[in-house]
């Protein structure tokens, strides 16, 4: 069994553990904000693991990425980060290339 992703608001959304190297990849490649984010908007779906394994498949990554892009506002984005910051704090967290920074 892999080990849990250090990220409860995540790993308690991933039904199939056998899917943790997935979003381990994801997170590795720089996408913790945007997992964390479907991660909050997948609470407020009625199948929320359901809805954030979807969200999150390879089938329909590039177009949550999109979606994260238009919709996430800078407040929840330096909240994100903010948490991230208290769990590690000093870390080198950097965020995807593909994310724009806010302003």
């Amino acid at each position: 069994m892999t080990e849990p992703i250090p990220w409860p608001d995540i790993e308690e959304l991933i039904d199939n553990k056998a899917f943790r190297p997935r979003y381990r990849k994801l997170i590795k490649d720089g996408y913790l904000i945007e997992l964390r984010w479907l991660a909050m908007m997948a609470n407020k779906k009625d199948q929320p693991s359901h809805w954030f394994a979807w969200s999150c498949s390879k089938k329909r990554w590039e177009y949550s990425l999109t979606y994260t892009r238009e919709y996430m506002t800078a407040g929840e984005r330096s909240s994100i980060i903010a948490s991230i910051e208290e769990v590690q704090p000093g870390s080198t967290f950097t965020p995807s290339p593909q994310t724009p920074q806010p302003s």
